[in-house]
């Protein structure tokens, strides 16, 4: 039935929404419409109301419209606790976003308090990467939020939208993610519901981060949570991005579940497929904590391995294995930048084709159903030209051999890329080891693979690069997360080498005897298998997964390493590599296994060089990672230094390796 006119304007009045200069326009067009519905159409139209309020006004619940001095323009989403509206502050003149919560008796005293605790959270949170809270109040028994309206699209809905995401795309939305939760980590706010729905996407390619410190833990099966601040909301139970340990207890979560869920959202983003899918939410649960990680590369071959690594690392199942802050995050990211922009620039023939097409939940079988279309197109273009020249089934047999031959060389590319992302990248460890007296060791699980070792720099002299060749680090190995301290190495050997300068300093004024004296001792004392890492091993681990001169890129800076200085620095001053090693571009010349070559007085038989240093003739051992003393050219991936091993000099250190 129609609503009458007097009771449309009745509702009208009653809602507060309209100036009254707005009001006696409309008391004079009343004359010309025979009901509310025909008066409110031409509101609509003539922009003194929405669509929204004119349908809460014909209901009858005008009076909800005004939420103190805001006015409420438009739904936006809906979420289990209550709505996200569009707003508009006539005294400000400013469009707004608010959180209103449904009122007292129709949702527990528990959730109530915790809106209130995410008020405040949210209210002391000042960034650029998270949404501003203005305001906050209570009206007609309503909580509700006052946040910046962004225009725009949470992640989620942009990957529906556009089918598709470079790599580079979601590694720039995941860094502004990061960027945002180190702040609110650093204020003391965990988020706890990271995932694509909670990270908007404003017009200008700016992040913004909503739900702050709100916990939303489903506790029924296919429970679903709808996007905030989008009309288009993406339906995704929010725990298929939860960390293994949120799923058994969400009160005592640190920093660290934020980046298990931000390395979830970043697995989504890139293949359109949450980790682990599955029907039930418990099933969900244990495979986060039960499952094998996917492979990123396996489905994106353009993902960088140094991307695929860092991901991992991410979502590992135990705390203690992931990064330990978003800092860690930042700094690992930020250094494969080089590589994601470089494969970028040079894309291999699937991720072209991956670009051509949207991404659906199996991405490889898309690929290859792409390309034989291309292939198929090729093939039509041959039968237009050639079908004066060839029979039909000649013509029918040609087309079938090129279609099967190109679906069994797709399927054996991405074949090959599994094969080689499991020979490259296990699920990446670390391993604390007691020295004893509360002096710990920590120890990182590098993954075996192949890489190119050596560097294209033309070289010469005694810091010369290796020719360039491709090794093979046969097995997963462990590798010392910092060099050795003297800390550390006094806590095995007794006493300091050199002056005792400090506990977090690295240990100088070793020779490489004096590290395996130090081995040794250190293999009594715990379960053995420590040694010097080999030059080739060294050389890997310091690359992290990338292909330039630095772990870092191309270039170095004074913020990347302690190199051309004129002291040491304490360990773990620079950001790590993608493996999570630290100093490996500077600080002290660290020890390797290897041997270098003879050392000679004088000239040698072949007269390649003259060496003063030294009493007898010998062998030289390797050094590598440049020091503190020394330039940056010293201190590249690929860059080799040597000694005789019985010096020992205040830049020359080691850090551990132990076979896995």
């Amino acid at each position: 039935m129609p609503v009458a006119l007097e009771t449309f304007l009745s509702q009208l009045l009653e809602s507060g929404i309209l100036s009254d200069q707005k009001l006696r326009v409309v008391e004079h067009k009343k004359t010309t419409h025979k009901d509310g519905e025909s008066l409110a159409r031409e509101m609509i139209k003539s922009g003194h109301l929405t669509k929204y309020q004119a349908e809460q006004i014909l209901g009858g619940k005008g009076k909800n419209l005004c939420m103190g001095q805001y006015v409420l323009l438009e739904k936006l989403g809906a979420g289990g606790m209550g709505q996200v509206y569009k707003a508009y502050h006539p005294g400000m003149e400013r469009l707004v976003a608010i959180k209103v919560i449904l009122a007292k008796g129709k949702i527990n005293d528990d959730v109530v308090k915790r809106f209130e605790r995410e008020v405040k959270a949210a209210a002391k949170l000042s960034h650029p990467n998270i949404i501003t809270v203005y305001d906050a109040g209570n009206a007609n028994g309503r909580i509700f939020m006052v946040m910046e309206y962004i225009k725009g699209r949470d992640l989620g809905d942009t990957l529906q939208n556009k089918g598709f995401l470079d790599v580079s795309e979601v590694v720039n939305y995941i860094l502004q993610v990061a960027k945002g939760l180190k702040y609110a980590h650093d204020q003391g706010v965990i988020h706890r519901d990271i995932k694509p729905a909670n990270i908007l996407l404003d017009l200008k390619g700016n992040i913004k981060i909503v739900d702050m410190g709100l916990a939303k833990i489903e506790n029924k099966e296919n429970e679903e949570t709808v996007s905030i601040l989008t009309g288009n909301a993406v339906v995704m139970g929010t725990v298929d991005f939860m960390s293994p340990e949120q799923g058994e207890s969400a009160k005592n979560v640190d920093a660290r579940a934020d980046i298990y869920s931000l390395g979830a959202s970043l697995f989504y983003l890139l293949t359109g497929n949450v980790m682990y899918p599955g029907k039930t939410a418990f099933g969900k649960l244990m495979a986060h904590r039960d499952s094998e990680i996917p492979s990123l590369c396996s489905v994106r071959p353009d993902v960088p391995i140094g991307l695929e690594i860092v991901f991992r690392k991410m979502v590992a199942k135990k705390v203690g294995d992931r990064y330990t802050s978003m800092d860690d995050v930042i700094s690992v990211i930020t250094n494969i930048l080089p590589d994601i922009e470089t494969i970028n620039n040079e894309k291999s023939i699937y991720s072209e084709k991956i670009i051509n097409d949207k991404v659906d939940k199996n991405t490889t079988r898309k690929v290859i159903k792409s390309t034989v279309n291309r292939i198929g197109g090729q093939t039509l273009q041959f039968l237009k030209f050639y079908k004066t020249k060839f029979s039909k089934s000649v013509i029918l047999a040609i087309s079938g051999l090129c279609v099967l031959g190109l679906i069994l060389l797709v399927g054996f590319i991405f074949l090959k890329s599994e094969n080689k992302l499991k020979d490259l990248i296990k699920t990446q460890k670390t391993q604390v080891v007691d020295l004893g007296n509360g002096v710990k060791l920590d120890l990182v699980l590098i993954p075996s693979g192949k890489f190119m070792m050596g560097s294209p720099e033309a070289e010469s002299g005694r810091q010369a690069d290796e020719s360039r060749h491709e090794v093979t680090i046969t097995k997963p190995f462990y590798m010392g997360m910092y060099e050795v301290t003297q800390e550390q190495w006094k806590s095995v050997m007794g006493k300091n080498s050199g002056l005792d300068q400090g506990a977090n300093l690295p240990v100088t004024d070793v020779s490489w005897e004096d590290c395996q004296d130090f081995i040794k001792k250190l293999n009594t004392k715990k379960d053995g298998g420590y040694r010097l890492p080999t030059e080739a091993e060294w050389e890997y681990a310091c690359r992290g997964g990338t292909i330039f001169s630095y772990s870092f890129g191309r270039s170095i800076s004074k913020l990347d390493a302690n190199y051309d200085s004129t002291s040491i620095s304490k360990v773990g001053m620079y950001k790590p590599n993608a493996f999570g090693l630290y100093d490996m571009h500077g600080n002290v010349w660290e020890w390797c296994n290897d041997w270098y070559g003879p050392y000679w007085i004088g000239s040698s038989p072949t007269g390649a060089r003259t060496d003063p240093i030294g009493p007898t003739n010998g062998e030289r051992r390797v050094l590598r990672g440049g020091a503190f003393i020394y330039g940056e050219l010293y201190s590249r991936s690929s860059c080799r230094y040597d000694f005789k091993p019985s010096q020992g000099f205040n830049y020359l250190g080691f850090r551990l390796a132990r076979t896995n």
